[in-house]
């Protein structure tokens, strides 16, 4: 008798329990209605246009729909002939169109100076990449001291640019020594030599000292013409490719004394100390007096 009243109470428990479980199942879950803004005639024709604008073509042009009113930048330029072709790469570009410019043509008839890059070179050079200046070659060097380019280069001069120690021990004939920055200045701007001249410099192997100076130059000469940009009074200036330790090998009978010193030569160490801290504090001078860089 007990257990059959157990057994009726707990079949009740599962019944109500499945009951609920199947009421529970088949309610309707609750929808996620996503609110979708209303737009006028006017915003939509607004929209369209945009949309109209935005349809870009592979070639970056401006794609007009048959069917729909004519954009704001093809109305512009209706009357005027459609592009066809894509516009040409940068690096596609051949040299007849990287001719000067007009206005730089133009700045050439009327007598202006101009940058270097801009003006015809009188000496064949070769670009290292290393800095702005060209550099020349030992052979050209040695033929313009023979003369064969008499007509093109009529005036250079020659700026050797090591210790004074290095000079005397051999130079090239007829440069001149200068290790400071205000001699440099005074040589080329007390008299001004004319835009003619060819300024041709090196060290022992045309790495640091001489670019440096050239650098120096070039700012001098901005600075000095700040207000007739980019008016030059020395735009040629060349660095020699190797230095003087190469053109000494190869051409030794254009040098006097016939010799050579190397700035590490161990009978000048103590000039060596002497001129290293001389070029340091005047180079470190130099930069912290804010020259236009080129």
């Amino acid at each position: 008798m007990t257990s059959s009243r157990a057994s009726g109470s707990s079949y009740a428990h599962w019944s109500n329990r499945s009951a609920k479980t199947t009421s529970a199942a088949s309610k309707p879950k609750p929808t996620t209605v996503l609110a979708v803004p209303i737009r006028t005639d006017e915003q939509l024709t607004s929209l369209a246009k945009k949309r109209e604008r935005n349809q870009i073509s592979t070639r970056g042009l401006l794609v007009p729909t048959p069917d729909s009113a004519p954009s704001r930048h093809h109305a512009k330029n209706s009357d005027k002939e459609p592009r066809t072709s894509p516009r040409p790469s940068q690096a596609g570009l051949e040299r007849k169109d990287c001719a000067v410019s007009p206005r730089v043509k133009q700045r050439k008839i009327s007598g202006g100076s101009l940058h270097q890059s801009e003006q015809e070179c009188p000496l064949p050079t070769m670009q290292t990449g290393q800095d702005a200046f060209k550099r020349i070659s030992c052979v050209t060097l040695s033929d313009l001291l023979q003369g064969k380019y008499a007509g093109k280069v009529d005036n250079f001069v020659i700026i050797d640019c090591r210790f004074p120690y290095e000079f005397e021990g051999g130079h090239i004939q007829g440069a001149i020594n200068v290790t400071t920055t205000s001699h440099l200045e005074t040589l080329f701007f007390s008299e001004k030599r004319g835009q003619d001249t060819a300024i041709i410099l090196h060290c022992e192997f045309s790495a640091q000292r001489a670019p440096k100076m050239a650098l120096h130059l070039r700012n001098h000469d901005r600075n000095v013409n700040v207000e007739q940009y980019p008016k030059l009074d020395y735009p040629h200036i060349f660095i020699v490719q190797g230095g003087y330790k190469e053109f000494f090998s190869r051409f030794e009978t254009h040098c006097e004394p016939k010799g050579y010193i190397s700035m590490d030569d161990v009978r000048y160490r103590d000039e060596l100390k002497q001129y290293l801290s001389q070029h340091k504090s005047e180079f470190k001078r130099c930069y912290s007096t804010g020259f236009l860089r080129t």
